[in-house]
């Protein structure tokens, strides 16, 4: 259907706010949330307006803190426009192995994250994001067979207090081209490095 609004009048349907709060209960996966959504409409056009969302809060049950949403669909122009900015400030990781041999063991027990991300999407086509995403607080679980390579490891992961995982993308969807990138190869190659000069040294 199509609106074809007058001067100065309004769209058939439009919520102009919608506040929202919560406070977290007795359900571990409840949390405190507050936020504002605006501009619910049949034609942004008419209003001059995007729909837009902003939301923050906490979970306490599960670890995560300082929760932030910010959406905006904006079909106002030709084309549509959506932006988000998403922001978590600390999540948790559960145990996870990441290498089991009867040689090495090599994981963690627990571990923390922040995730920001942001990105939009231009006439449901042209997508292009950023991601950061910071691991810290780790809880490492290593062990070697062998008592010199058991030492070495425990001392290079012990040495590794921050991994970061970022990521972008950038193109027309499906086919966007995604680069993802982290630090911990290189910090893997500069403690196996000091821990055999250390080694050597001895």
């Amino acid at each position: 259907t199509y609106e074809f609004g007058k001067q100065n009048s309004y769209p058939a349907f439009w919520i102009k706010k919608i506040s929202v709060s919560s406070k977290a209960g007795a359900s571990p996966n409840s949390g405190d949330i507050a936020g504002l959504i605006s501009n619910i409409t049949s034609n942004q056009a008419m209003i001059g307006k995007p729909t837009t969302v902003e939301l923050s809060g906490n979970f306490p049950g599960m670890e995560i803190t300082d929760l932030t949403t910010k959406l905006s669909i904006d079909n106002t122009k030709e084309k549509s426009l959506i932006t988000f900015d998403f922001k978590m400030g600390s999540y948790p990781l559960a145990e996870h192995q990441l290498i089991a041999s009867p040689e090495v063991q090599i994981g963690f027990n627990k571990a923390y994250g922040s995730l920001t991300t942001k990105g939009e999407l231009h006439g449901l086509q042209d997508f292009k994001f950023k991601m950061i995403n910071n691991i810290s607080k780790i809880d490492y679980k290593v062990s070697a067979k062998n008592e010199v390579v058991d030492s070495v490891v425990k001392n290079v992961f012990n040495g590794i207090n921050l991994v970061t995982i970022n990521a972008s993308g950038d193109g027309e969807l499906p086919d966007v081209a995604i680069d993802i990138h982290s630090n911990l190869g290189e910090a893997l190659q500069k403690g196996f490095e000091a821990q055999l000069n250390k080694k050597i040294d001895e």
